[in-house]
Order: structure tokens, then sequence, then C-alpha cells
């Protein structure tokens, strides 16, 4: 491939050099386009497993929020107990996977 860079400076020289390729260009012919290459068949996706229950996901604050609730209705003892119940002191030891548990146990005292 050859590279030319040209930088007319008027509109006089842009049409003397558009003249130019312009005869320049007549007596070549042009390369033939390649053809398109086929797109491949699209591929079927997987059925996505129907999921059991669309259970809500409950987060650390739903579970802080009903706790300390608890705690302002003098069952703070309870919600203590709770935690036990799981090995751990503190609500942030708590699995993410048993947020929902806890609230619901929660929910219950």
């Amino acid at each position: 491939m050859i590279s030319i860079t040209i930088t007319p400076e008027t509109p006089q020289q842009i049409s003397i050099i558009a003249q130019a390729m312009s005869a320049l260009l007549s007596d070549v012919t042009p390369a033939p386009m390649p053809m398109p290459m086929p797109m491949p068949a699209p591929v079927p996706k997987a059925k996505a497993k129907p999921a059991l229950a669309a259970v809500p996901e409950v987060t650390l604050e739903q579970v802080r929020a009903k706790l300390s609730d608890l705690s302002k209705q003098s069952k703070g003892a309870e919600a203590k107990a709770l935690l036990a119940e799981y090995g751990v002191t503190k609500l942030t030891e708590v699995p993410a996977e048993k947020y929902a548990e806890v609230l619901a146990k929660a929910e219950t005292l």
C-alpha cells in the first residue's frame, strides 16, 4: 500500500489535485469485493432451570432493623439468644445466606 499526504492550501489547489486523482484513477480497475463469510447458525441457548420459589433476598440492613426493633421492645435478650443459635455474637458474623432464616425467626419473637 502506498500512502501519500497532500496538504492543499487553497480551493484552486484542491480542484487541481481532485482532477489529477480522477485522471489517474480512471484507468484503474477496482479490486473485486471479497465475498462475505456466512454467519454460523445461532446456537440455541440452554433453557434456564426454573427457580424453585422466587424468594426475595433479605439484606443485612433488614435483619438489623428487626433486631433493633426487638431491642426497643425490651426483647434484647431474645435477639442475642437468636444470634447465639447461629454460634455468633454479632449480626455481621451471620452468613448472608442465613439472613432470611434469622429474619423469619426474629419475626416470631
